[in-house]
């Protein structure tokens, strides 16, 4: 399946590069499944959301995790979801539940499902879900999970951020800005540090909420090695 997706994204993104000067055009897609053709249409806002994800897309080839006994290719299910006009919030959260529950069935990094959380934003802008959002929030996000992180294991508290991961992610499965909120705050009077004011923009609707929270989670879970420059605090 996953072969089949990459020559469909790869015309695609030949049709891009040949019609520059024009707009994508919708594809009519033929596929054989159990048994039967089913046909659908590509709309030109799908085209140009796998477009414009070209460089997250081919980042996540070749990720994979392990569900029961079965690996499922990341690449594969975004790619669903896209054609869908489906977001990807709910691959994302999996994605996290199973790096800190079974990180050894889990052959992808957390900088992989930051190229998918910025796929997503893609969707929710193509799909016209948000407007003028801020296409810094994911990365000034991950950069304060990170930092806060660094606090807690610089107090000899690394053991104590699992816990507070899945808080994070419970509040974010249910949409429940505070509990979030209340978990955070701990956390910082925890650490003595200020919150980030990233933070205000995650008040204002549940795509930005997910978007940053999910983010932030990630970077809680297995930051990268930013430049500190203001404590994460952008």
């Amino acid at each position: 399946k996953d072969l089949t997706y990459r020559s469909l994204i790869s015309a695609i993104h030949e049709q891009a590069n040949q019609g520059a000067k024009y707009e994508l055009q919708d594809i009519q897609v033929i596929k054989y499944e159990n048994g039967q053709y089913r046909f659908s249409i590509l709309s030109r806002k799908v085209l140009n959301i796998i477009n414009q994800s070209r460089t997250e897309l081919d980042s996540i080839i070749n990720s994979v995790f392990k569900e029961v006994n079965t690996y499922f290719s990341i690449y594969g299910l975004v790619i669903d979801r896209i054609l869908n006009s489906q977001n990807l919030f709910t691959l994302i959260h999996k994605l996290l539940v199973y790096k800190l529950s079974s990180p050894k069935n889990c052959r992808f990094s957390i900088q992989q499902v930051i190229k998918v959380l910025n796929i997503n934003l893609k969707i929710m802008e193509g799909m016209g879900y948000v407007e003028n959002i801020n296409k810094d929030i994911i990365k000034q996000a991950n950069s304060s999970g990170y930092y806060l992180r660094t606090e807690y294991k610089n107090r000899g508290a690394k053991d104590k951020l699992n816990g507070i991961s899945y808080r994070f992610l419970n509040a974010l499965k249910t949409n429940n800005k505070n509990m979030f909120m209340d978990t955070l705050l701990n956390c910082y009077l925890y650490v003595q540090k200020t919150v980030p004011n990233i933070f205000l923009s995650a008040l204002k609707d549940e795509e930005q909420f997910k978007t940053i929270g999910y983010a932030f989670v990630a970077g809680l879970i297995e930051g990268k090695n930013y430049e500190k420059t203001n404590g994460g605090n952008e």
